[in-house]
């Protein structure tokens, strides 16, 4: 849980919090680590395989109308730019202190 809530840039106890009708829907399953007990493991159970699978179908047709009405070189220029504002090296540069 601690490297997802990382990845998702979260604390731990807001990544439990958001998990919670994950795994009271049945999407989402919690196990303790086998070898270390202190971790929990999240994973997606067989319906959040299948939930999983149809937002990405669903994502990836909305997406591929997206770059048809946007067109498909503007739409790789803005997801080319959104990636870089959403980088490190981005951050590093607004937090750079003027000379």
């Amino acid at each position: 849980m601690g490297e997802l809530a990382q990845t998702l840039v979260m604390d731990l106890s807001a990544l439990g919090h958001t998990l919670k009708p994950l795994v009271r829907d049945g999407l989402v399953e919690l196990r303790v680590d086998e070898l270390d007990r202190r971790t929990r493991r999240v994973l997606l159970t067989e319906a959040g395989k299948s939930t999983y699978a149809k937002a990405r179908r669903i994502s990836l047709k909305m997406a591929e109308r997206f770059d048809q009405a946007f067109g498909r070189e503007a739409a790789a220029q803005l997801r080319q730019t959104l990636d870089f504002i959403a980088s490190d090296a981005f951050s590093q540069v607004l937090l750079a202190k003027d000379d």
